[in-house]
Formats: structure tokens, C-alpha cells, sequence
């Protein structure tokens, strides 16, 4: 089982996958404009700040998305499981 986890955590990068670039930056730039948006607009919120500050920590991961796959969704779906559940 050992040798299977480190095989998939050491997984290679998509052969063919274009290279980070100006659109990866300006998706980021955009979820991150939106997420403080909904931060500051939305009153029903629960935990606004904790849910802003979670969503706006979770931002790199789309960068990672293409040199780190699964990584980028361990992370990704990870932290907001692990939050989630703790409540």
C-alpha cells in the first residue's frame, strides 16, 4: 500500500498540459475579486471572515492545478472537508 500511495503521489505532470499562464493568473484574480465580494455583501453568511479568509487561502491551489494535480485537489477538497467537519 505504501508503494501505491508514493506511485500516485508521485505522480507526472500531464503530458501535453499547457504551462502556467496568463489565464491561470487572471482565474485566480477573478475567484479571488469574488470571494471578497461575496465576503462583504453577503450578511447571511455564517462565519463570514473564517469563510472568506478559507476561500481566499485556497487560491494557490489553481495554480497548482496544472504541475500538481493531486495536490492541487487534496488541497482543494481537503481543507473545506477537514473545516467542515470539525463543526
Amino acid at each position: 500500500m505504501v508503494t501505491f500511495r508514493s506511485s500516485l503521489w508521485h505522480e507526472p505532470r500531464p503530458v501535453g498540459a499547457p504551462p502556467l499562464g496568463r489565464p491561470d493568473w487572471l482565474l485566480v484574480g477573478v475567484f479571488t475579486a469574488a470571494a471578497l465580494v461575496e465576503g462583504a455583501v453577503r450578511p447571511d453568511l455564517a462565519w463570514r471572515p473564517l469563510v472568506t479568509v478559507l476561500a481566499l487561502a485556497l487560491m494557490p491551489a489553481l495554480l497548482w492545478r496544472r504541475s500538481r494535480p493531486l495536490m492541487a485537489a487534496l488541497v482543494g477538497w481537503g481543507a473545506p472537508g477537514c473545516s467542515w467537519s470539525s463543526n
